[in-house]
């Protein structure tokens, strides 16, 4: 339990930093300035954290757990919980967007994630993507966190247009492409740029960057996603 009271003193500065941020700073991301070359009609996004978590044992301190990374974001009530053997989670619905921290057991480990989605002010993710991070590391968690940015354009885009809109998001970047694979059912590019900190590396060559699309054929739509380092969500 001990470092428990880590997050819990975490609480009063992250209030306070995502207020500060979200609000004043008018400092702009480059994947942000990369993802307005799209020109999607609808963006939302998201932070994903996740990680093996070893600490809260009964349900409890993983209750308590929750609880306190659920403040650590800046959320002290009007929040639903479930708790079970299998897991235990905190989740807020709101007309700005979803968050939900969960601890689930698996094969008797505890595995966090953290996922906050974003339908507006989504320029605050980076600064959503900086909390996570720092509650993973007061909590001595290994684990990945990945920002999410999802636009919609009306239509089924061909083959030139959806590698033109990829090609202008990564040059924007100062990209350069690691790997592809542009097959109608299957788009997606992995690239590296130095402009974004964070990488993982795959076959010995770093990653930082993914460029994926599909069709939305029930809304007729292509959506186009730019992540970092990686999207790990279904396409």
């Amino acid at each position: 339990m001990k470092k428990a009271g880590i997050i819990a003193g975490m609480v009063i500065w992250s209030l306070v930093a995502v207020r500060y941020i979200c609000e004043a700073n008018e400092k702009k991301s480059d994947i942000f300035t990369a993802f307005a070359t799209s020109n999607c009609n609808y963006v939302t996004g998201k932070v994903i954290g996740e990680g093996e978590y070893s600490i809260y044992r009964n349900i409890t301190d993983k209750e308590y757990a929750v609880k306190n990374i659920m403040y650590a974001l800046g959320i002290m009530n009007d929040y639903n919980m479930v708790s079970c053997e299998e897991e235990v989670y905190c989740e807020k619905i709101s007309d700005n967007g979803y968050v939900k921290v969960q601890l689930a057991n698996r094969d008797g480990n505890n595995f966090l994630r953290i996922m906050v989605d974003l339908k507006q002010n989504t320029e605050c993710l980076y600064d959503y993507k900086e909390l996570v991070r720092n509650i993973f590391a007061a909590e001595g968690i290994k684990g990945n966190v990945s920002v999410y940015l999802e636009g919609r354009i009306r239509g089924a885009l061909n083959y030139e247009e959806r590698s033109y809109l990829a090609d202008r998001m990564i040059k924007k970047l100062d990209g350069k492409i690691v790997t592809e694979n542009r097959d109608n059912d299957i788009f997606t590019i992995y690239a590296y740029t130095s402009n974004i900190e964070e990488y993982i590396k795959s076959v010995g060559r770093k990653i930082n960057v993914n460029v994926t699309s599909s069709y939305d054929e029930a809304a007729n739509e292509t959506v186009i996603y730019l992540a970092t380092p990686i999207n790990n969500l279904d396409y």
